[in-house]
């Protein structure tokens, strides 16, 4: 095995023939697109799911045995996956403020592509960009991820009856419980594939 080897698993992205492009392309290329639809989305599909669930949970909390052992943890749980949400939802806001591309700076700014190569100044701008695009795409990652897990959570959570819990009902809670701990296995190995 060589130096140069790649180890299993990992492709080098192929070299595009002729000069390499001025511009800052983000990692990986749909990254962008893919934080627009977590944000504009999903995001909100999955903020209405947990304030529905909150007003559910509101409704059943009152004097004597409900329907959950644990309402008042369930119920901070859904307000919390819906805030995580909102929050993803404006920062996709902001991640979409500065996703530029080329083509909107050359049409912006053709002065500033002399023989059809940017200038510094504009390859800055564009770089600057990227960066805080970037940034606040990594911030809605959090916030969607904190959402989803704390949405899984609190089903899991409100699935546990008061009292004595059926044999029918543990499958129930084990197959909601499986939930969050998978989506912070997704979490962290995507994190760590990213990271290699």
């Amino acid at each position: 095995m060589t130096g140069s080897a790649r180890p299993p698993g990992r492709r080098r992205s192929p070299r595009p023939p002729g000069p390499r492009s001025p511009w800052r392309p983000p990692t990986p290329l749909g990254y962008p697109r893919s934080i627009e639809s977590a944000g504009g989305l999903a995001a909100p599909l999955l903020a209405g799911a947990a304030f529905t669930m909150t007003s559910i949970f509101l409704q059943g909390i009152g004097p004597g045995p409900g329907f959950t052992r644990w309402p008042n943890v369930a119920l901070t749980l859904f307000v919390l996956a819906g805030l995580a949400q909102i929050v993803a939802v404006q920062c996709a806001v902001w991640a979409r403020r500065y996703d530029v591309a080329p083509d909107e700076l050359a049409a912006w700014y053709p002065d500033e592509l002399p023989r059809g190569r940017p200038t510094v100044w504009l390859r800055n701008v564009q770089g600057a960009h990227a960066e805080r695009a970037s940034r606040w795409a990594g911030r809605t990652r959090a916030a969607y991820h904190l959402g989803i897990v704390s949405l899984l959570a609190g089903v899991a959570i409100a699935l546990v009856p008061p009292g004595g819990i059926p044999a029918a009902r543990w499958v129930t809670i084990g197959l909601a419980s499986a939930g969050a701990p998978a989506e912070l296995a997704w979490i962290a190995t995507t994190l760590w594939r990213e990271r290699r």
